[in-house]
C-alpha cells in the first residue's frame, strides 16, 4: 500500500460491497495524532447515516415532512392528521372516526355507515341499508324496497314487486302483477290474466279466454277449445267445425242433409234414405242396401245379393250365379259349372273332367287321358305309350322298349341292348358284348372268356400314358 495513491487502487462496484468491508476515515478530534486514522465497516456506516436519512424500507421520521413534488404510496399509510392545500388523489381512504371535507369529495366508490350531505350529486350510488330525505331525485333508482307516504314518478316505475293501497297510473306494463282487491281501467291488456272473478261490460281477448266458469250474454268466438261446454239452449247460425270427437247423449235432429266425410256409427241409425260410401256394423236390417263397397265382418244374407266384386272369407248358399268371376283361397261345392276354372291349386275329391285341363303341378291318384302336358308331372307309377319331355327325373326306374334322348344321367342302366350314337361314360360299364369305335379311360378290365375266343379284338393303335401301355398279368397273342 505504501507509495500508492488512492486513485491507483482497484475499483469495486457498489453491489459487490459487503457489510464487513472497511472505510478509512480521519478522526479529527483524536488527541494522539498517531491514532487519528481510523476504520469503519459499511454496516457501522449505515447505522451512522440512519440517524439523518430514512432507509429504503421501515424506519420513522420525526418532525414535519415537506414534500415539494409528488408522493406516491403503494402500500397502506396511517396518518394522524392530513392537511392538503390542493387536489389529492387516493386509491382508497379508510377513516376510522370522522372525515370533515370543506370542499368536494369525489370517487368511484364511497362507503360508510352514515353520511350527512347537504347535497349529494353522483352518476350512480349504492346504498346497502337505507337512503332517505325530504326529496330524493334521480334518473334511475334501483331499490329492493321503496317505502314512502306518496311518490310521483313522472316517467316510469318498475320493480319485481310493487305494492300499495292506491296506484294511479295512465299505463301499467309488467310481466306479472298480483292485485289482491281490484284491478280496473278503461283498457286492461296482457298475455295472461288469472282472476277469480272478471267483470266487465265488454272484453276483447285476441288469443285465449279460459276459466272454470265463463258466463255472459253474448260471446263472439272465432275458435274455442272446451273440455266441457254447458249451454241451456245452444243455437249456431253459421258453420260449426268439430276437429275432435262429438258425443251426443240425447237425440239429434237435422232439418236438412247431413254430410259425414269420416265414419258415422251408433247402436241404431234410422232414416228415410242414406247414401254411404262405407257402412260397418254388427247387424244391418234393411229392405234394400245399395253402396259402392261394403265390409261385413260377421254375415251378410238375403234372397238376392248382387254386386260387381264380393270379397268374403266364407260364402255359403244354395246356388249362385257368377257372371264374370268366382275366386277365393278355397272354393267348395257339390257341383261347379264353369266355362273356365283358373286357380293356384285345386282339390277335387271325386272327379275332374274337361276338354282341356292345364296346370303347373297336378297331384292325382289315377289319371286317364289321351294327352297329358305340363311343366312338371310327378307320380308313383306312369304307363305311357309315348313319353316326350325336355327333361325328366325318375327317382326309381325308367323302362321301355326304346328310350332315346340327348343325355341320360343314371346311376345304373340295365338293358338287353343299347345304341349310343355319341358317347357312353361311367365309373364302371359292364356287358357281354360291346362294339365300340374308340375307348378312352384310365383302366380297362377284361374278363377272360372260355375256349379259344379272344377277350378283346382291336384294330388300329393302342396307346397308354406317359409311362407307356401297361398290361398287368400274362399277355397271350393268338396266331
Amino acid at each position: 500500500m505504501a507509495n500508492r495513491r488512492i486513485s491507483e487502487f482497484p475499483e469495486i462496484a457498489g453491489a459487490e460491497i459487503d457489510e464487513a468491508d472497511l472505510l478509512n476515515l480521519v478522526h479529527v478530534f483524536e488527541v494522539d495524532p498517531v491514532l487519528r486514522n481510523k476504520k469503519i465497516t459499511f454496516s457501522g456506516f449505515k447505522d451512522y447515516l440512519s440517524q439523518y436519512y430514512s432507509p429504503i424500507s421501515g424506519g420513522s421520521t420525526e418532525g414535519d415532512l415537506v414534500i415539494l413534488g409528488d408522493l406516491t404510496v403503494s402500500g397502506t399509510t396511517n396518518l394522524t392528521t392530513l392537511t392538503c392545500a390542493n387536489l389529492s388523489t387516493f386509491s382508497g381512504i379508510i377513516v376510522k372516526t370522522n372525515a370533515t371535507v370543506s370542499g368536494t369529495v369525489s370517487g368511484q366508490t364511497i362507503t360508510g355507515e352514515t353520511s350527512n350531505f347537504t347535497q349529494s350529486v353522483a352518476v350512480s350510488g349504492r346504498f346497502t341499508t337505507e337512503i332517505s330525505g325530504a326529496v330524493v331525485t334521480g334518473n334511475t333508482a334501483k331499490f329492493s324496497t321503496v317505502t314512502g307516504v306518496s311518490g310521483i314518478f313522472t316517467s316510469q316505475l318498475s320493480g319485481t314487486t310493487i305494492t300499495g293501497n292506491t296506484l294511479q297510473a295512465s299505463t301499467i306494463t309488467g310481466i306479472s302483477g298480483i292485485f289482491t282487491d281490484q284491478l280496473s281501467g278503461a283498457t286492461v291488456t296482457g298475455d295472461t290474466v288469472k282472476v277469480t272473478t272478471l267483470t266487465g261490460i265488454t272484453g276483447v281477448f285476441t288469443s285465449e279466454l279460459s276459466g272454470d266458469t265463463v258466463t255472459g250474454t253474448n260471446a263472439n268466438f272465432t275458435t274455442g277449445t272446451f273440455d266441457t261446454l254447458v249451454a241451456g239452449g245452444h243455437t249456431i247460425t253459421g258453420n260449426a267445425t268439430v276437429s275432435g270427437d262429438l258425443y251426443v247423449e240425447g237425440s239429434g235432429y237435422f232439418s236438412s242433409g247431413v254430410e259425414i266425410t269420416g265414419t258415422l256409427s251408433g247402436t241404431t241409425i234410422t232414416g228415410a234414405s242414406g247414401q254411404f260410401t262405407n257402412i260397418t256394423g254388427v247387424t244391418i236390417n234393411t229392405s234394400t242396401l245399395t253402396g259402392v263397397s261394403g265390409v261385413f265382418t260377421s254375415q251378410v244374407s238375403g234372397a238376392v245379393i248382387t254386386g260387381d266384386t264380393a270379397k268374403v272369407t266364407t260364402l255359403t248358399g244354395i246356388s249362385g250365379i257368377f257372371t264374370t268371376q268366382l275366386s277365393g283361397a278355397t272354393v267348395t261345392g257339390d257341383t261347379l259349372l264353369a266355362s273356365n276354372t283358373t286357380g293356384v291349386s285345386g282339390t277335387f275329391t271325386t272327379r275332374i273332367s274337361g276338354a282341356l285341363i292345364t296346370g303347373v303341378t297336378g297331384n292325382v291318384t289315377n289319371l286317364n287321358a289321351v294327352n297329358i302336358t305340363g311343366t312338371s308331372i310327378s307320380g308313383t307309377t306312369g304307363n305311357f305309350n309315348t313319353l316326350q319331355v325336355v327333361t325328366g327325373i325318375f327317382t326309381t326306374e325308367l323302362s321301355g322298349a326304346t328310350i332315346s334322348g340327348d343325355t341320360i344321367n343314371a346311376t345304373t342302366i340295365t338293358g338287353i341292348s343299347g345304341v349310343f350314337t355319341d358317347q357312353i361314360s361311367g365309373a364302371a360299364i359292364t356287358g357281354d358284348t360291346a362294339n365300340i369305335t374308340d375307348i378312352t379311360g384310365e383302366t380297362l378290365t377284361i374278363t377272360t372268356p372260355s375256349g379259344v375266343s379272344p377277350a378283346i379284338t382291336c384294330s388300329g393303335v393302342v396307346s397308354g400314358g406317359t409311362s407307356g401301355f401297361v398290361i398287368q398279368g400274362p399277355l397271350i397273342i393268338l396266331a
